[in-house]
């Protein structure tokens, strides 16, 4: 994350926690448990700069209350190295609806100061791991087939293998939608066949 002017969104604003903050980064959208804080006068629609409000210790109080007007004052005690800027999104709500709601969609992210693209095949790199070090581990079909194959490539899974996880990308048309308030998640069942000699 980067410090950054929000001037593009006209100084219309919206402040969320530290998890919320590497949730966008890693291409989801701001959903409510997430929000602090917002500018006055925002309507349902309007272009909000995002901001993070970190932790002034781990675990810690960020400096500001959920449900907080944006003023002033509010922003002098989140000086640079506490706020930064992760992107631009634009509001579902006006400011008072935003803060009514404790689920569901609260800004749809449209630019990111640094993405990380949802398909980066950590997930299968994880599980290519298991099935060569642990040759007694396979990977077996699950009863409940909801999301998308794996990723099938060098350092990632087989096609046959693929076709035994499921990916839940946080993209519209990926396997989730806004609507199911996640940011993407996979599944993988493995059995173990024998005993677990490591394999080196």
């Amino acid at each position: 994350m980067h410090a950054r002017n929000p001037s593009p969104s006209r100084g219309r604003e919206v402040v969320i926690n530290r998890l919320a903050g590497e949730a966008v980064l890693k291409g989801a959208n701001v959903f409510s448990p997430g929000l602090l804080a917002a500018s006055r006068g925002l309507a349902a629609g309007d272009a909000v700069a995002v901001t993070v409000a970190l932790e002034r210790r781990p675990g810690g109080w960020a400096g500001v209350n959920r449900g907080a007007t944006l003023t002033q004052q509010l922003q002098a005690q989140l000086p640079g190295r506490l706020q930064l800027a992760v992107g631009v999104g634009r509001v579902t709500e006006g400011r008072r609806g935003l803060f009514r709601q404790q689920q569901g969609l609260a800004v749809e992210m449209l630019s990111r100061v640094y993405d990380i693209p949802a398909c980066n095949g950590e997930n299968e790199e994880n599980v290519r791991y298991v099935l060569d070090r642990w040759p007694q581990m396979r990977l077996v079909q699950q009863p409940l087939l909801l999301g998308g194959p794996g990723l099938v490539g060098p350092g990632w899974l087989t096609a046959v293998e693929a076709q035994l996880v499921q990916r839940f990308d946080p993209v519209p048309g990926g396997g989730s939608s806004q609507e199911e308030d996640t940011m993407g998640f996979f599944i993988a069942k493995f059995k173990k066949t024998g005993s677990t000699t490591l394999t080196t």
